[in-house]
């Protein structure tokens, strides 16, 4: 059995459970989630009951059998590749994980597609969407559909108001906007914007009208993901939501522009994290 704890926002949710049923899959083995972590986090919700995933929720004897034996004299005399409790260690990709054994806790975000590269295709089709669009998203959705159509995600939140998080993540500048929406308009003409926001009213009142665009509000956090997921162009954020609005967008011919840099603190590594295709800029 692979459990893998659950914990902050959709997008960090979505690496968990990609890298945990990846591993299960591998395995031959069920997956399982542990949500008891969204006993206390008050911030943060669970999401992903929204899509249809192949995985059931843990039982706290479950992860108790997991976590029993987890002490500091067994991290330190088993070698890590034979651990049953795997614990990130660092923002990079881990390649001992993949050699984890059929019993295995995952702690940690696994911010890598390299996780589960190998069964792309059966994760893509379990991140879908358990019921059809509500109205509101549905009356987006036919205004988006058109292909020169682009996904901005602005993140400010917390990247601006928290003095740990603004100094590790830091919210884009505005330039950054500019050159990625000027490297789309040599190449297309008549796009338009379709900007996800922490700040919609920031947005409204300081974004430059490089393009025309329209500012999506009072979505829930799947909502918004699912109308990403339906754009060809997409200009993400240094964040792992818009990551997946991306990610899971199944045009073959899209567009994607990241950051140069997903991390604010340049001693941290974004290498694993941005596939080979998408353009930094």
């Amino acid at each position: 059995m692979v459990i893998s704890r659950i914990t902050s926002g959709l997008g960090n949710q979505l690496f968990q459970y990609a890298c945990g049923r990846a591993l299960s899959l591998c395995q031959g083995v069920p997956m399982k989630l542990d949500l008891q972590n969204f006993q206390d986090f008050k911030n943060r919700r669970y999401a992903l009951n929204a899509l249809a995933l192949k995985a059931t929720e843990a039982t706290p004897e479950e992860v108790n059998e997991f976590l029993k034996n987890d002490t500091p004299w067994q991290r330190l005399v088993m070698p890590r590749a034979r651990r049953r409790v795997r614990r990130e260690t660092g923002f990079g990709f881990d390649e001992t994980l993949l050699r984890a054994g059929p019993d295995v806790y995952l702690i940690g975000y696994w911010q890598s597609p390299r996780y589960f590269e190998d069964v792309e295709s059966e994760i893509r089709r379990e991140l879908v969407w358990r019921i059809p669009p509500p109205p509101p998203t549905q009356a987006v959705l036919e205004k988006i559909s058109a292909p020169k159509t682009v996904s901005i995600h602005v993140r400010r939140g917390d990247y601006v108001s928290n003095p740990g998080y603004a100094k590790r993540f830091g919210a884009l500048p505005l330039t950054y906007y500019e050159r990625a929406l000027q490297y789309l308009a040599e190449r297309e003409t008549d796009l338009h914007g379709v900007i996800f926001s922490d700040e919609p009213a920031w947005v409204k009142a300081t974004f430059p009208q490089l393009i025309p665009f329209t500012v999506v509000e009072g979505n829930e956090a799947t909502e918004d993901l699912r109308l990403m997921t339906a754009c060809r162009r997409h200009v993400i954020a240094n964040s792992t939501f818009s990551w997946w609005g991306a990610w899971l967008a199944p045009f073959p011919d899209k567009t994607v522009l990241a950051p140069a840099r997903f991390f604010n603190d340049s001693t941290l590594p974004d290498r694993d994290l941005v596939p080979e295709a998408w353009v930094r800029i």
